[in-house]
């Protein structure tokens, strides 16, 4: 299971758009995919970026709740590194 956020956007081209290049979708070998999904919490999919690199390098993010992995630094800094170096 993977934890995260809706938000409702008011300009989902724009922002979406925007996403989309800062993620580098447009890249020769994109490290993320925009992927329409369904969720438990929502009666309609949304969309949402995976990654889809080999991850088998990368550190488990135990629980699949980034944003408390995120919260110990230390550990974000690793799991970046790792993922750069991979």
């Amino acid at each position: 299971m993977v934890y995260g956020e809706i938000h409702h956007l008011r300009d989902p081209t724009r922002v979406l758009a925007e996403l989309d290049a800062y993620e580098c979708l447009d890249d020769d070998v994109p490290e993320y995919q925009r992927l329409l999904l369904p969720v438990e919490t929502s009666p309609t999919p949304v969309w949402a970026y995976v990654y889809v690199q080999p991850a088998a390098h990368l550190p488990e993010i135990v629980g699949g709740d980034y944003r408390t992995f995120f919260q110990n630094k230390e550990a974000h800094l690793n799991f970046i590194k790792q993922g750069r170096n991979g």
